[in-house]
């Protein structure tokens, strides 16, 4: 493709607000995310290329995008392959309002030479909330997430989207938080909070808290495989195996979903930003026979 009038002029305005500083958050590149989702075993590119050997073409998703970095190197990696790429922000904000801006990102930032920029294919941009997708069921491959959960209220609402629109044999890697997320199952050490750990997200029945592997490895059922690996970060991997929907049998607490600046932090460990919050959900009476039974 060829590069569009006004083209240096862009590159130049990126490269000077990226030079102010302060939008570290906007721009993690491709290896950072990968470090990001790490417990579940893979990298982007190797995910990529894994549901290239189911099917061809493929369809990706990113989920806050931020200034798109990880999308244009992912992009740029195949170039020559039949992937479409497509990235979700919920605000237009300067320097991408559209898909032809992330061009002068990846120029501004040196993620493909400048002399072959008109080689690369940008991805497609989309503005909402991601609570909603605006994807046909069954359209998409490959989804991720690295920053954006922890500001959503309502995150299993997220993760059901997800599962919906993903193809059979499709997979997300849905990063929700930072450590000390995994708390143990037992009776809340308190009313409100729940549970002492600094969790982003935290189930609980009848005020007995229970860990987020347990359930949605039960609420997956025959058409998922949902884990939650042990580690330093708190990452939802789900691959979808039939047609259909995900009920994750999980009601949002709006009592308990709070600020996590609202959370006692344990000594040591500052509160994250503002925006972030503790989304606290209750199981479903009607599921936790056949849960129990498990």
């Amino acid at each position: 493709m060829r590069t569009q009038e006004g083209h240096a002029e862009r590159v130049a305005a990126v490269r000077e607000r990226f030079g102010r500083g302060g939008y570290e958050s906007r721009t993690r590149r491709l290896a950072e995310i990968d470090a990001r989702l790490a417990s579940t075993g893979t990298t982007l590119e190797s995910a990529t290329a894994d549901q290239l050997g189911r099917r061809r073409p493929v369809a990706v998703l990113e989920i806050g995008f931020g200034w798109g970095p990880a999308l244009i190197e992912l992009a740029w990696r195949f170039r020559a392959e039949p992937v479409t790429f497509a990235g979700i922000n919920l605000e237009r904000k300067k320097p991408v309002k559209r898909s032809e801006d992330l061009t002068a990102v990846a120029e501004a930032l040196d993620l493909v030479p400048a002399e072959r920029i008109g080689e690369l294919r940008p991805p497609d941009v989309h503005f909402y909330d991601a609570t909603t997708l605006h994807f046909a069921d069954e359209s998409l491959d490959l989804v991720y997430s690295a920053v954006t959960l922890r500001f959503i209220a309502d995150k299993v609402r997220v993760v059901e989207e997800v599962a919906r629109a993903l193809r059979p044999g499709g997979r997300a890697l849905l990063d929700v938080g930072e450590r000390g997320w995994e708390y143990p199952r037992g009776p809340a050490t308190d009313p409100m909070m729940l549970t002492e750990h600094p969790s982003y997200l935290v189930l609980h029945h009848r005020l007995e808290v229970v860990p987020l592997g347990d359930w949605f490895a039960f609420a997956g059922g025959e058409r998922f495989t949902i884990c939650v690996p042990s580690g330093p970060r708190c990452v939802i991997d789900v691959t979808k195996h039939a047609p259909g929907r995900l009920d994750a049998g999980l009601r949002l607490d709006p009592e308990r979903t709070i600020p996590m600046r609202k959370f006692p932090m344990p000594p040591g460990r500052r509160h994250p930003s503002n925006s972030v919050v503790r989304s606290a959900y209750e199981l479903a009476p009607e599921r936790m026979g056949a849960f129990a039974a498990r």
